[in-house]
């Protein structure tokens, strides 16, 4: 089991260019999906997106719309593998903004901490991830 998340880790290093010592629980993966998110604090609405990458414990999404750290946050992630959308709760835990070129108005990276996840939604993330991070792919589109 040690061999394998070496590995996972590794194979994240490499997918991701990161260069410093790996602090991350989970491998990171580098996965432009489709994101729906609502949040819980605010008044219902339901917003579409991308993500930026995407692990076990966390998801980058971006948005323009400014988050205050902590904010609670629904997610429906869709993983393209023509099964239904996983389903996230999730909080803020940083964001960064993003000036948007030729306007004045800024979008934000936001990192969202996964709070809770349905088992089976848990097992196909991990699948997914896994199985990027060991083949001959850099990321999935």
């Amino acid at each position: 089991m040690v061999e394998k998340k070496a590995s996972k880790q590794l194979s994240c290093l490499l997918h991701c260019n990161y260069t410093g010592e790996e602090r991350r629980l989970y491998p990171r993966l580098k996965a432009f999906l489709p994101v729906t998110y609502y949040t819980i604090d605010k008044i219902y609405k339901e917003e579409v997106t991308i993500s930026l990458n995407i692990s076990c414990g966390g998801v980058c999404i971006i948005t323009n719309e400014d988050f205050y750290l902590g904010s609670n946050i629904y997610l429906r992630i869709d993983l393209l593998d023509g099964n239904y959308p996983i389903i996230i709760k999730g909080q803020t835990i940083w964001k960064k903004e993003i000036p948007v070129y030729f306007s004045n108005s800024v979008n934000y990276e936001l990192g969202i901490n996964i709070l809770s996840i349905k088992n089976g939604d848990y097992n196909r993330l991990s699948n997914y991830i896994y199985n990027y991070l060991n083949s001959d792919y850099p990321y999935p589109f």
